[in-house]
């Protein structure tokens, strides 16, 4: 299937995929564009990075990485989501529109639909491009509102250039909007792919990058970048909870292997995938006129390892720590790329995550802390099949399955049993609410007419709730506890509505601000509106943040009135 040829309605503006260089070399722009505006807008997500990961290691950090943000930004470091699901898909849809998950719509990275689990960017109509097979397609129209590339897209008549990249489909799919190209990792094949939204063919760049075999440029082992004894969490290697590709939960780990597509899944699960995330963006930029005229540009990229580390082995691993002072060299080196093609003064580059982290149960428990494992998606729903049996008789094994953070009936078999689907929610709730590690299952009826209590933990979760994607009762976990599909597959866990999983930073460096640090209260939403304002564009049509002052007021022409 062809791209969509017509963007917004423009008539001057045609996008044609498959282009082998940049679809327009030069841009014309107003005599009036403000020079106040930014020629490029550089996002950065770091999955996972919880905001005290970040600043407890600030003193081992190089001067040109992480501390440009610490040291050179506006830095908050008192910035929580205000919603209850925080996961990768619905923290980058967040991130980039402004938008709570009840507004853009993304409520999860999968639920149910049509009785099947369905991701947030899978789309059928467009197959992936420079996969070695065939795959699914993917695109961003599950996203319902505008993003901050969508708006930079309209206020120029789609002049602006914005781009998504990452490993994660949908860390690089959401970011880039409706208007935009994202570029992502296929792991089957180990190869960026886009898809047929935004090309009929992979653009020539892309092919050469694959061709080039980036993946032969990495290490055959994962080792310590520094003297084991520097490591604050020397301690924390060879535990056994810890998950591993090769089996290994040591120091260093395998990168290569006998088995088909290790090499390609191993890059992926170490820090050297953000170092490939790198190498992509570095050819994009060599294509790509990101930031040479007024029109102000958008390059979104999301680094990945973080999260897929953390995950593995927990935030408090030896690999994370190692993983984070790697991050900080990868960064460093975008850094100096940014800065050779686009001046500082004409560069924003904005900081944050799309969730925090949980730390890994066993860990928490090591230390007197509550904590726990609960795996919603096998022994769940087959222990709540048994009791719904038990009470109503045979066939009432009416729990579809689990798609985080939420339980799905099967309404066909409800109407069969003469159940009515409120009635079978309120039953299932009450049984989920007594098995350990559930503080709350909270019902679909409730929250769509409202009746749940005036509480933090039930605001967020009505900030998450979408009446078409949010299943039948939603699970909240107790404080500490892994709620996973299968939680022995992973050692730690985020998805919750706890302080843990909510707190991101958020910092924004270039330009013209003045370096500072703020504790006030802000929310991820807060960045889209931010840069709107500074890019002199509309904030993304669903966006509910506010424009930061710490930062408006900290640019050349709009100092605070005395």
């Amino acid at each position: 299937m062809l791209p969509r040829a017509l963007r917004f309605a423009s008539a001057s503006l045609v996008l044609l995929g498959g282009c082998a260089g940049p679809a327009k070399q030069v841009r014309d722009t107003p005599a009036s564009a403000s020079r106040e505006r930014p020629r490029l807008i550089v996002q950065l997500t770091v999955d996972q990075l919880r905001t005290d990961l970040l600043t407890r290691s600030a003193e081992r950090f190089g001067a040109g990485g992480l501390r440009r943000f610490l040291d050179e930004g506006v830095f908050y470091d008192n910035a929580h989501y205000d919603h209850a699901i925080t996961e990768t898909a619905v923290g980058h849809a967040t991130l980039f529109t402004g938008a709570l998950p009840s507004m853009h719509g993304i409520v999860g990275n999968e639920w149910l639909e049509g009785g099947r689990k369905r991701s947030s960017v899978e789309d059928a109509r467009y197959p992936l491009l420079g996969a070695e097979q065939p795959s699914a397609g993917a695109s961003p129209a599950a996203l319902r509102v505008s993003t901050l590339g969508d708006q930079l897209a309209l206020a120029s008549d789609g002049r602006a250039l914005v781009f998504g990249v990452s490993i994660k489909d949908r860390a690089a799919i959401l970011p880039a909007g409706h208007a935009g190209k994202a570029f992502w990792y296929e792991e089957a094949s180990g190869r960026f792919v886009t898809s047929a939204y935004y090309y009929t063919a992979p653009p020539d760049w892309l092919t050469r990058f694959s061709a080039a075999r980036p993946l032969d440029g990495f290490p055959a082992v994962w080792d310590l970048l520094l003297p084991p004894e520097s490591y604050r969490h020397r301690e924390h290697d060879a535990r056994p909870f810890e998950r591993s590709l090769d089996g290994s939960v040591t120091f260093p780990h395998a990168l290569t292997g006998d088995e088909p597509g290790f090499r390609a899944r191993a890059i992926k699960h170490s820090p050297f995938g953000d170092a490939l995330t790198l190498a992509l963006v570095r050819a994009l930029m060599e294509a790509e006129p990101l930031g040479q005229d007024d029109v102000p540009d958008l390059l979104a990229v999301s680094f990945s390892s973080t999260d897929i580390i953390g995950h593995a082995y927990g935030p408090e691993s030896l690999e994370a720590e190692d993983n984070l002072l790697r991050l900080d060299r990868t960064l460093a080196q975008l850094f100096e790329l940014l800065l050779a093609r686009v001046p500082k003064s004409q560069l924003v580059v904005v900081l944050s995550a799309d969730h925090g982290i949980s730390e890994t149960p066993e860990h928490l428990a090591s230390l007197g802390l509550p904590s726990g494992r609960q795996a919603p998606g096998v022994l769940l729903v087959r222990e709540l099949n048994a009791a719904l049996e038990a009470r109503l008789g045979a066939g009432a094994d009416f729990v579809l399955g689990f798609a985080n953070p939420c339980l799905w009936l099967d309404e066909p078999k409800l109407q069969a049993k003469g159940l009515s689907l409120e009635d079978a929610e309120h039953i299932v709730a009450e049984l989920a609410s007594a098995r350990p590690g559930i503080a709350r299952a909270i019902t679909r009826s409730d929250l769509m007419h409202n009746r749940l209590p005036e509480n933090e933990i039930e605001r967020l979760v009505r900030a998450s709730f979408d009446a078409e994607r949010t299943g039948h009762v939603y699970l909240v976990p107790a404080p500490g506890w892994v709620q996973a599909t299968d939680p022995t597959e992973l050692s730690a866990m985020h998805g919750t509505p706890y302080l843990y999983d909510r707190a991101v930073p958020i910092a924004f460096w270039g330009g013209a601000l003045t370096p500072r640090r703020s504790d006030a209260a802000v929310d991820p939403r807060d960045i889209a509106p931010t840069l709107a304002r500074m890019a002199e564009v509309e904030p993304p049509n669903g966006s509910s943040g506010r424009a930061l002052p710490e930062v408006l007021r900290h640019r050349s022409g709009e100092r605070r009135a005395r």
